[in-house]
Order: structure tokens, then C-alpha cells, then sequence
């Protein structure tokens, strides 16, 4: 599984219809869990750069780049993705340990 965090803004058509922002969070961990797809965690935010934050887990980039595509398809978010490592993941990504 990989993880991803997402950051979210709101397209000038997303922020014109706010009131429909949870329900739209709802049927995109719908569409998630289909693709077999694990959201951890969605937030609203104020105050700061972003409006939303996603945490979600995938069974592989390629699943999770699809589902990300998808969601900006809406046209009522931009996105920032960054994939994320636990410290294991991190330790063999740097070389620290080997895979296995």
C-alpha cells in the first residue's frame, strides 16, 4: 500500500458551491473504496493557504494517481499530492536498510 497526502483549494466553481463540499468528500471515499482505496483522513481548513487536507492509502501509485485524476476532473478542487513514508519506508528509501 502506498499513502498519499493531498492538499485541496477550491476552484472559484468548488468555493460557489461550498455547501456541497462534505457531500462531495462523501462520494469520493465512496468512489475510493471501490478502487480499493483506504481515506484515512479528510479536514476542512480556515484561515491558511488550503481549504481541505486528504490522507488516504492505495494498493499502488498507478491506483492512486487515477483516483487523485479523477478528483481534479471535477473541477471544483486543485490539488498538491506528496507521497508519504513511515520511518521504515524512509530508512530504505535512503538506503539505511535494505527491502525485505
Amino acid at each position: 500500500m502506498v499513502r498519499y497526502l493531498t492538499l485541496l483549494k477550491f476552484t472559484h466553481q468548488g468555493a460557489a458551491k461550498m455547501e456541497e463540499s462534505t457531500h462531495r468528500a462523501d462520494i469520493f471515499q465512496q468512489e475510493a473504496a471501490t478502487a480499493g482505496i483506504h481515506v484515512e483522513s479528510v479536514y476542512w481548513c480556515s484561515g491558511g493557504t488550503y481549504d481541505g487536507v486528504l490522507i488516504f492509502r492505495a494498493p499502488d501509485e498507478h491506483t492512486a494517481l487515477h483516483q487523485l485524476t479523477n478528483l481534479r476532473k471535477s473541477g471544483d478542487v486543485t490539488l498538491e499530492s506528496s507521497r508519504l513514508f513511515t520511518a521504515a519506508e524512509f530508512d530504505i528509501l535512503v538506503g539505511l536498510k535494505k527491502d525485505g
